[in-house]
């Protein structure tokens, strides 16, 4: 993948809450967002809970196949929905 077809990275709000630091969830190879949604709803925190969604998956933009390109997205998409850390991040599998 170029800068050319850069691909962006849906940071999406799956519950709301008022502590500190968020959490930023994100979804499994072949599932999306939508997936995370009951596991948000189950857990116990005061956190606001985002899941991130990789760009690619709609068909509109070209899918990251690389580990350094997902290292480079994520971070830029999660500091531009929450400028400032610390951060708590997530992963299903």
């Amino acid at each position: 993948m170029t800068d050319a077809t850069a691909t962006s990275i849906a940071i999406i709000p799956l519950r709301s809450g008022t502590g500190t630091p968020s959490i930023f969830m994100m979804h499994a190879i072949g599932s999306s967002v939508i997936d995370l949604v009951p596991l948000a709803r189950q857990m116990q925190v005061r956190q606001p809970i985002y899941g991130m969604e990789a760009g690619g998956t709609d068909g509109r933009e070209e899918p990251l196949d690389r580990i350094e390109e997902m290292g480079q997205f994520f971070p830029e998409s999660v500091r531009k929905a929450q400028p400032g850390g610390p951060y708590f991040r997530s992963a299903t599998r």
